[in-house]
């Protein structure tokens, strides 16, 4: 709109210079008229700017927080795919070392041992029991509640039954 305004201005000037060769002078009003309407042109023209600068600061913001919302929805996709990574990672190795949970129906024999070195992760007293279990370890040997680990090889006791022979076996 600036542009166009200079445009008329100077479509304005030569009009006015090729009427003074002809001899044609226009009056003093016209000239006073037209730059009248050119200033409020200029003025409409600078309001319109200095809102449509403050919308476009707002709209900047706006985007600016969009932007940032997404850029933490997208960290948090990212994050939880890292723990779904690391706990399928965890599934994996549990499942190496103790097998398939699946593996053990109701009736299976190694069940109960499943059960039990897994207990501590469904309830804290028997995780407190454990923990002091192996915390007697930490401690010195003459502690009344303590033992020392064996400096050797801890060999098992010989099976007192032959039921428990043939397992051993």
């Amino acid at each position: 709109m600036v542009e166009i305004l200079r445009g008329l201005e100077k479509l304005r000037k030569l009009r006015k210079e090729a009427a003074g060769r002809k001899g044609v002078c226009p009056p003093p009003s016209a000239d006073e008229a037209f730059e009248h309407n050119i200033q409020k042109m200029r003025t409409l023209i600078k309001k319109r700017t200095e809102l449509y600068e403050a919308e476009e600061r707002a709209l900047r913001v706006m985007l600016e927080g969009e932007q940032e919302e997404e850029r933490k929805r997208e960290m948090e996709k990212k994050q939880r795919k890292e723990r779904e990574k690391l706990l399928q990672q965890k599934r994996e190795i549990e499942s190496v070392l103790f097998g398939n949970p699946d593996e053990f129906p109701l009736g299976h024999l190694l069940r109960p041992f499943k059960q039990y070195y897994l207990q501590a992760e469904h309830s804290v007293p028997v995780l407190i029991q454990i923990r002091h279990e192996w915390d007697r370890y930490l401690v010195p040997a003459d502690h009344p509640e303590g033992s020392c680990i064996p400096p050797g090889w801890v060999l098992p006791a010989p099976p007192t039954s032959d039921t428990w022979a043939t397992a051993v076996r």
